[in-house]
């Protein structure tokens, strides 16, 4: 699989991923964030491909010593393929290695929770039913501690060095 940076040509692909996850992760309210996200230039986002087609994409946004992890997600059919992991394990590595960052926040529904509670994350906060009723939003957050840091990278570079190509685009990341 090939991650590389987003384009504008990647438009109605990662929309296609988007509206794969609609009702069940996303609302169609929130396409006009998600495209006010991906046209802005926020912060780098990032797109996987497989067979030279959009299956996957998330970016990340600095904030101060913090980034978020923004729209990150897999077209449903792949889900639980490992997609999600590895683009989630290189955005991570970016992150612990940009100077003066000390936290990692996200938000998420319900659904994906397990998923980054595993991989470290700390749950804040939750909002019953703010994505739609059943499905609730939650506010995450990762410590980026030197401890952690030991801890969190190496596996994760194993993930993205086993499952993924890197476009020479990309920032340097280690």
């Amino acid at each position: 699989m090939l991650l590389r940076p987003y384009q504008r040509a990647d438009r109605d692909a990662v929309l296609a991923v988007f509206r794969s996850n609609v009702p069940a992760s996303f609302t169609e309210a929130e396409e006009p964030d998600f495209l006010r996200f991906v046209d802005g230039e926020v912060g780098p986002y990032f797109v996987l491909e497989r067979e030279e087609r959009v299956v996957a994409c998330g970016g990340i946004a600095c904030r101060e010593e913090r980034v978020d992890l923004c729209w990150g997600m897999v077209e449903e059919r792949l889900h639980r393929q490992g997609l999600g992991l590895a683009l989630t394990a290189f955005r991570l590595c970016l992150a612990c290695q940009l100077p003066g960052i000390q936290e990692v926040h996200l938000n998420t529904s319900s659904d994906t929770v397990g998923f980054y509670t595993r991989l470290g994350f700390t749950l804040d906060r939750t909002v019953p039913d703010a994505i739609r009723p059943g499905l609730h939003l939650l506010y995450l957050h990762l410590e980026l501690t030197e401890d952690t840091r030991r801890r969190v990278r190496p596996p994760l570079r194993e993930v993205v060095r086993e499952r993924l190509r890197l476009d020479s685009r990309l920032p340097p990341w280690e």
